[in-house]
């Protein structure tokens, strides 16, 4: 066992020792449960075949008299199946002071529950050659689901009770806040980590966004059991419930797995809560000084909502700046040799997203980084991109999309999420119309739009090493 600390000897000696009795503990636990052997299952004969069905693939989507939102999409090529389960939800609803608590309910939903231990999931699963998980993010909560379909039935009888009756045991809670705290300790020792999110505290203030998804030690100390139980029975009702699915499965199958779902699940009133967001009335930078010897910046913008018809101009935007062809990497690394690393970012939110840069680079390089990828920003809103970026940028984005789509699993989750969103489903299956749209002009126009706001600079690394040297062009 080896621990790296800027702690004594002493000290650091008696975490080790801590740790050791704490994973002795766990252990030992984790063997008594196994004592009681998962029941017996029996495995089906492996017949694999696939439908010969011609009927053209289609998306179709239908509202439960429970509320329950369905969108299916029979495909037969395989026969396989891809299940999502989604409510809104996500760290959006985690209380000031409740931190973490999506992340925290995220990994510990899938950890038993009233008629399948964990063991006995995993055993199944595992079993059936399956897969099974559940996921928080910033604006939803929900579980997913791969499997052949001949385990279809064995496979909707455990999502069903995960979903109806998950345990949320205590012992559970604290093992994966333990792993968590460790994780929030090794990203602070992340001057990139550190960067980005002084970054969107001070893009979003009071904003959920603005706040770490993980937690910190603080928050993560007073939740359990209850805290995870209440916030669950929040959000998992029907009328938040969205099912998507996507393979070789009858849809009639389907319209009785919701059925299934509305008994088990009680109907409770759902109450999405709503976000103002403080304009931005300066350019903003933020500072933390590290003994790194490197250099982590992030500058951006407050982007576009989830719903804003232009976040094709801005994906263009960002194929434009970004890869080893695109203008940050040519202008700030090949030409001025300025970054270890470059790239554009972005990200769409409910009330609204962002839109930056980051470069990692050496101290003394800083402010002429950070200058010239201000530059960049600035070209786009005066020049027309060339034909060619243009276009190099729309078939980038068709064939990683077309690419995805290739998963049944992608083409699962990005259905549950538009339908969540309120988004039409079919988009996904158009989106080169949408690409090849935007025009040279639409993007210069969206330039204008996003760079005109204020910005903010996020800047982690050691100060005395950017003290006015090479400031800028």
């Amino acid at each position: 066992m080896v621990l790296q600390t800027n702690e004594g000897e002493v000290q650091a000696k008696k975490e080790l020792e801590d740790f050791a009795k704490s994973l002795k503990k766990q252990l030992s636990a984790k063997r008594g449960a196994l004592k009681s052997k998962p029941s017996p299952f029996k495995f089906k004969k492996l017949r694999m075949h696939s439908s010969s069905d011609s009927t053209p693939i289609k998306t179709e989507t239908w509202k439960h008299d429970s509320g329950i939102k369905v969108v299916f999409r029979k495909q037969s090529e395989t026969p396989t199946v891809s299940l999502r389960i989604g409510f809104s939800g996500g760290a959006r609803f985690d209380a000031i002071g409740k931190e973490g608590q999506t992340e925290l309910l995220s990994r510990t939903w899938s950890t038993g529950s009233e008629n399948f231990s964990e063991s006995e999931v995993n055993h199944r699963v595992d079993t059936m050659a399956a897969s099974l998980s559940t996921f928080g993010g910033r604006n939803t909560i929900g579980v997913t689901c791969d499997f052949l379909n001949q385990f279809t039935d064995d496979m909707l009888e455990i999502v069903t009770d995960t979903i109806r009756a998950p345990l949320f045991s205590e012992e559970q809670i604290e093992r994966e806040k333990e792993i968590l705290l460790r994780q929030i300790k090794s990203r602070s020792d992340q001057p990139s980590s550190i960067c980005m999110k002084l970054f969107l505290e001070k893009l979003f203030g009071e904003h959920p966004y603005g706040r770490d998804v993980y937690g910190t030690e603080a928050t993560l100390k007073h939740l359990h059991s209850r805290e995870l139980k209440k916030y669950f029975e929040q959000v998992v009702t029907p009328s938040n419930m969205t099912i998507a699915v996507v393979g070789d499965i009858n849809k009639a199958k389907i319209e009785e797995f919701a059925g299934r779902l509305a008994g088990a699940v009680p109907q409770r009133t759902f109450k999405a809560p709503k976000f103002g967001l403080a304009p931005l009335v300066q350019d903003e930078r933020v500072v933390s000084d590290t003994k790194k010897e490197q250099t982590h910046i992030v500058v951006g913008y407050r982007g576009l909502d989830i719903h804003d018809p232009n976040r094709f101009t801005l994906q263009i935007i960002q194929s434009v700046l970004a890869g080893q062809g695109g203008r940050l990497f040519v202008e700030l690394r090949d030409k001025n040799s300025l970054a270890y690393s470059v790239s554009p970012m972005r990200m769409e939110g409910l009330e609204t997203g962002y839109f930056g840069a980051y470069i990692g680079c050496s101290p003394e390089k800083a402010e002429k980084a950070i200058g010239m990828i201000n530059h960049e920003f600035k070209r786009l809103t005066k020049e027309l991109i060339s034909e060619e970026e243009l276009l190099r940028a729309q078939r980038h984005l068709i064939g990683r999309h077309n690419i995805d789509l290739q998963r049944k699993s992608s083409i699962c989750q990005g259905l549950l999420l538009d339908t969540i969103y309120g988004i039409d489903p079919e988009e996904t299956f158009h989106i080169s119309d949408k690409y090849f749209l935007v025009s040279r002009e639409d993007v210069m126009e969206l330039s204008k739009r996003i760079f005109s706001q204020k910005s903010v600079t996020s800047l982690v690394g050691p100060q005395n090493g950017s003290n006015g040297k090479d400031k800028g062009l």
